[in-house]
């Protein structure tokens, strides 16, 4: 399958710390199929060739770089999810993917939980890695565990379903001991930020922040 039928642009999904501040923005990609846009687009962008692959990396590595001066001048990161090990390959063992993101040491690469054991298969990449989508049934914490991670974020029905429980501050101080920063999904309801501020969550995503074209970030501030 190849990237013909689609059309895709990149948004960018803030997270903060729990005062407010702004942190980085999470990409996310936004497939559209004939006008229509495209539920689950990491299951499609899994299934493209690996030429279709190569192009959209570079695609969307070349548009965080035409952002670049906006966010070093701002100090944040951007999160860049990777939900397919081919993908991941191809940033570490592609001669121009590998170069371009040299340039950009503020990206973090976010791992899925179940591709989390690539990262033991990629060479010559400086920057931080992420695992992403922590608590999403897909693995278990082994990925954590056993790799070094600069953070990772918790999947947002996990975090819905155990931030009621009066085990939550415990949970997070358990995995905090593998990685201190915890990103947490899903923040909807500020009822919420006492129990992440005692469980000393770093950042939090949710809708107290909208989101924004990847090339309107100055709208977030």
């Amino acid at each position: 399958m190849t990237t013909s039928a689609y059309r895709y642009s990149f948004i960018a999904e803030p997270f903060t710390s729990l005062a407010g501040k702004l942190l980085g923005v999470e990409l996310q990609t936004r497939l559209e199929k004939e006008g229509q846009q495209v539920l689950h687009p990491e299951l499609i962008i899994a299934g493209w060739d690996t030429q279709s692959k190569r192009q959209y990396l570079y695609e969307q590595l070349g548009q965080v770089a035409k952002q670049s001066a906006w966010i070093r001048d701002r100090n944040v990161l951007v999160s860049l999810p990777l939900y397919d090990a081919e993908c991941a390959v191809l940033l570490s063992y592609d001669t121009v993917l590998r170069g371009l993101l040299s340039t950009l040491p503020f990206v973090r690469l976010t791992l899925a939980e179940n591709i989390s054991d690539v990262r033991d298969e990629l060479q010559g990449i400086r920057n931080a890695m992420w695992l992403g989508e922590v608590g999403g049934g897909r693995a278990n914490v082994l990925g954590l565990m056993s790799q070094q991670f600069e953070a990772l974020i918790l999947n947002s029905h996990f975090f819905k379903d155990e931030v009621i429980k009066p085990t939550f501050p415990v949970l997070i101080k358990n995995l905090r001991r593998y990685c201190d920063k915890v990103v947490v999904r899903g923040v909807t309801d500020r009822r919420y930020l006492p129990v992440l501020q005692e469980a000393e969550i770093w950042g939090v995503q949710g809708s107290f922040y909208r989101s924004v074209p990847l090339g309107k970030l100055n709208w977030l501030l």
